[in-house]
């Protein structure tokens, strides 16, 4: 039989005679732990992240191409040591989504890439523009130089 009454503010006895813990005292241990021992990050806000990346696009590109240069050894040797695992990974990822892959993919018969062009025609058509509206601007070089500095 306990003789502790649960209220330990006003506890007669200088230390505690009941160590066992109830539901509501563990809630209240891991709300106190997680409000004030280990505060969770703030999240940051998505609209001022996609501001600055629009404001600094070319100052982060620039930075990814030189860090791409600098670590190009690094990211080789660590591809050829996981290579395997690599490999693995992707046969049971292509095993356990097959039917998603297969419905995704591109048909490759005549009739199928006409079915696919005409239920995919606006899609299509935009991206086509898009490029050509891209490569009159002159953003193509830059493309090629890009893809150039990565590889």
């Amino acid at each position: 039989m306990s003789v502790c009454d649960r209220n330990c503010f006003c506890c007669p006895y200088p230390d505690c005679v009941d160590d066992t813990m109830t539901p509501d005292d563990v809630e209240t241990s891991r709300q106190i732990e997680k409000d004030f021992i280990r505060p969770q990050k703030k999240a940051r806000d998505p609209e001022k992240q996609k501001a600055y990346r629009e404001a600094n696009r070319e100052k982060l590109s620039a930075y990814h191409r030189q860090y791409l240069k600098t670590h190009k050894e690094q990211r080789k040797a660590y591809y050829a040591a996981h290579r395997e695992e690599k490999i693995i990974w992707q046969r049971a990822y292509y095993a356990a989504h097959k039917e998603e892959l297969a419905r995704k993919r591109i048909p490759q018969s005549k009739e199928d890439r006409r079915a696919y062009y005409a239920a995919n025609r606006d899609r299509i058509l935009a991206r086509q523009k898009a490029n050509y509206a891209a490569s009159k601007k002159g953003k193509n070089d830059v493309r090629k130089s890009n893809r150039e500095d990565q590889g």
